[in-house]
């Protein structure tokens, strides 16, 4: 009768751990990259908020994120995930996913979010 486990049984017992490891590490980085996203909504909306006020009290629409009270970077910057800039007019924010000179971990791709300031609807690229 032998005692303890053969070198294959331990072999396969470590790779099932790293597989799934793997599947837990792959499932966090997404978990992570959605929290950035929502961050990139919430300024999105801060520019929406700041535009309507705009618009309110002086009948013009700004055409630049810098002409806007938000903190929202219109270049990829190391303190923020995303660059936001205004497109349509100042009737659109988009927030674009930094892949050089943004917050690190740098994205792989580059993707865009988009809020039509009129209409809330997000849409993304």
């Amino acid at each position: 009768m032998k005692l303890g486990f053969s070198f294959l049984e331990l072999i396969i017992t470590i790779l099932i751990i790293l597989a799934l490891l793997f599947m837990g590490f792959a499932a966090l980085r997404d978990i992570i990259e959605k929290s950035r996203v929502a961050e990139a909504r919430y300024v999105l909306g801060q520019l929406r908020n700041a535009q309507q006020a705009l618009s309110m009290f002086t009948g013009e629409s700004a055409q630049s994120v810098k002409e806007l009270d938000v903190i929202a970077p219109d270049r990829c910057v190391p303190t923020h995930y995303f660059r936001y800039y205004l497109s349509s007019e100042g009737q659109r924010g988009v927030a674009e996913r930094c892949t050089k000179g943004g917050r690190a971990p740098q994205a792989r791709i580059s993707y865009s979010l988009s809020l039509d300031f009129r209409t809330g609807e997000f849409k993304s690229k």
